[in-house]
């Protein structure tokens, strides 16, 4: 049985960066964008420059939030 994953650093800031938004936008990098659906993160490159970038997509009373350089488009499709 595999153990869940401990919640890393961001995962907390980018909940914080989240509830003080009310527009439901979020930080990718140093750009603010509305996500529409898992296929468009899924499409999006990082920043251009190849520094890791933070999405968080909204489910509900939810959020699943993820660092792109950590996941292949197959694994998000799929969340």
């Amino acid at each position: 049985p595999r153990r869940p994953p401990v919640k890393p650093q961001w995962w907390s800031e980018a909940r914080q960066n989240l509830e003080e938004d009310r527009h439901r936008q979020v930080i990718l990098g140093y750009q603010r964008w509305t996500l529409i659906s898992m296929q468009d993160i899924a499409s999006w490159c990082c920043d251009g420059c190849g520094r890791a970038c933070l999405a968080i997509y909204i489910v509900g009373n939810g959020i699943i939030a993820f660092s792109l350089q950590s996941l292949k488009r197959s694994e998000i499709l799929n969340m």
